[in-house]
């Protein structure tokens, strides 16, 4: 089984007000900057590179509900004289892997639904689908699934490196803002090269 992903809806606010991992006071001192005028623009600075270090890692560091559309494939064992189409039909045994929930870690799955586009089937832990895993969770669907709708949450995740990381990226954006030339890593993953060298280990 793989996962494909049709659709993933994010909302950072369902907690309430976005708490970011690097305050605005150490993110001055990071950038040795001692004035008050680009409060604002360092402020903004931060958000930013937050948002590009969970794309650049493919994670979530603040509480975030998330609404994940997917489909998955997989196979039915194997069955003489039943032909693929009537597996199904016959009960034959679905096999599927175990695959990792994307944006984790994932604190709690709140639902697990199926919808073959008339009817929709809300599935069963430890039943129709199971879980493994601590922070990054692994599913794995026991029946045949057209297509998915899993709703889970993310809990706070920032380790001391990506801290660091927002930190060198946020000094990078405001010492280098205006500037369209040369403003990132060659690989071209719109993060500078000092944060993607402290968040590289966090990738996924």
């Amino acid at each position: 089984m793989s996962l494909k992903i049709l659709d993933c809806w994010k909302d950072e606010n369902s907690y309430g007000a976005v708490t970011e991992p690097v305050s605005l006071i150490k993110a001055k001192k990071w950038a040795l900057v001692d004035y008050s005028d680009d409060d604002d623009l360092i402020t903004d600075h931060i958000t930013q590179s937050r948002h590009a270090m969970e794309n650049f890692c493919n994670i979530y560091i603040v509480p975030k509900s998330i609404f994940l559309t997917a489909t998955c494939s997989g196979e039915y064992i194997d069955a003489p004289g039943i032909n693929r189409w009537d597996r199904k039909f016959y009960g034959v045994p679905f096999v599927g892997n175990w695959e990792e929930l994307p944006y984790g870690p994932v604190s709690s799955v709140q639902s697990v639904t199926n919808t073959d586009g008339t009817t929709t089937t809300v599935l069963t832990e430890n039943v129709d689908y199971f879980l493994t895993g601590q922070g990054f969770k692994l599913i794995r669907f026991n029946s045949y699934t057209s297509q998915i709708l899993i709703q889970y949450s993310t809990p706070y995740y920032c380790p001391d490196a990506l801290k660091e990381a927002i930190l060198n990226e946020v000094t990078f954006r405001y010492e280098n803002r205006g500037s369209s030339v040369n403003r990132y890593a060659a690989q071209n993953v719109g993060v500078s090269e000092g944060a993607e060298a402290l968040a590289g280990p966090y990738k996924r």
